[in-house]
């Protein structure tokens, strides 16, 4: 984290998914400039890359910009991402069968489904 001081950094703002573990942590430090962004787009990326600072992004967006690359940062906890489905509450049977069989595949990581979950 100390390697980060003196550098201005882009990171989404309080309350916009795992990002709010690595502000906390980041925080720590009053030599990071954190610069809130609202979402990741073409404009994010090409403003970081013209400026110089750093941005705080997903490993899913490697390679999107040809002059930026993704470091994964030793974080002293861990920083994870929760992903969830959203489908309408009157979904089709189709749809249905598809997020049963997802809460199914879940149980192989988080354990049975819960009654509420199937709903």
């Amino acid at each position: 984290m100390k390697d980060l001081e003196g550098t201005r950094i882009r990171i989404l703002k309080r309350h916009r998914g795992a990002n709010d573990t690595a502000r906390d942590l980041l925080e720590q430090y009053p030599a990071i400039d954190l610069i809130d962004i609202d979402h990741y787009d073409l404009d994010t990326f090409n403003d970081c890359a013209e400026s110089g600072d750093l941005l705080i992004s997903k490993p899913m967006w490697a390679g999107i910009h040809p002059q930026l690359v993704n470091v994964a940062v030793d974080w002293p906890e861990p920083v994870v991402m929760h992903y969830g489905l959203l489908y309408p509450l009157d979904a089709t049977p189709v749809i249905r069968a598809f997020i049963s069989r997802i809460a199914a595949l879940s149980c192989l990581v988080n354990g049975p489904p819960r009654q509420a979950d199937m709903m």
